[in-house]
């Protein structure tokens, strides 16, 4: 059996366009969905594949947690 991919969509503002959201739910069938982006309403979605992670909108803030994200993938 091949192994679930981890798949990252950063689509800016979450919920997206009907486009982008029926690709992650698509996408989700088979793979695992790392979701970004600014949540500009409360959302949820049916299939466990898919991981919210909220983004700032504050640009000092996401800078901050950019560095943060990106100290975290050099290190693992």
């Amino acid at each position: 059996m091949k192994s679930k991919l981890k798949i990252a969509v950063f689509s800016g503002a979450i919920p997206s366009t009907t486009f982008i959201e029926d690709l992650i739910e698509g996408i989700a069938e088979k793979h695992h969905v790392l979701l970004f982006g600014v949540i500009s309403r409360p959302t949820s979605y049916k299939n466990k594949n898919i991981s919210i992670y909220k983004t700032p909108y504050s640009h000092l803030h996401n800078l901050i947690l950019t560095i943060y994200r990106a100290g975290l993938l050099f290190v693992t």
